[in-house]
This record gives structure tokens, C-alpha cells and sequence, in this order.
């Protein structure tokens, strides 16, 4: 299931990392891609560089990579 981004309105899946935090993903699979999505709640899991290749066609780029208005929404810490 996908949304949209509040800010570029891009369309985005909402995933779990493995650390248990949200994490926007753009929507459409990239050859630059170094995350893949598992299950009906998507888990995000971090694919190292070494198997990407393998994966092509099922990695996606972390939405904060790729929107204009990406520090807008960093939490400051």
C-alpha cells in the first residue's frame, strides 16, 4: 500500500526498519536502490552492496534521498 509524500507529494510505501522505526521508501523499485520490502506491513531491510545485483527490480531508494524537502522532516536531535 502506498501514500504520498505530505511535502513533493510523491508516491511513497511506509515501512519498519529493523530497529523498529518508520521509514518512507519511494514507491517505484531503482536500479540505485539499497533497501527491500517484505510482507503486507512492509519490513525495510538494508541490502548490502554485494547482493544488490541479485535483487534488481525489487530494491528502493529511501524517500529522504530523493525529496526537495527531505531536512524539513529530519528530526533535530
Amino acid at each position: 500500500m502506498s501514500d504520498r509524500c505530505s511535502s513533493c507529494k510523491a508516491e511513497v510505501v511506509w515501512g519498519i526498519t529493523v530497529t523498529g522505526h518508520r521509514m518512507p521508501v519511494n514507491a517505484e523499485p531503482d536500479a540505485a536502490g539499497r533497501w527491500r520490502l517484505f510482507g503486507d506491513t512492509p519490513r525495510i531491510v538494508y541490502v548490502p552492496v554485494e547482493r544488490r545485483a541479485e535483487l534488481a527490480g525489487q530494491l528502493h531508494v529511501s524517500h529522504f534521498a530523493t525529496c526537495p524537502f527531505a531536512d524539513q522532516h529530519r528530526k533535530r536531535s
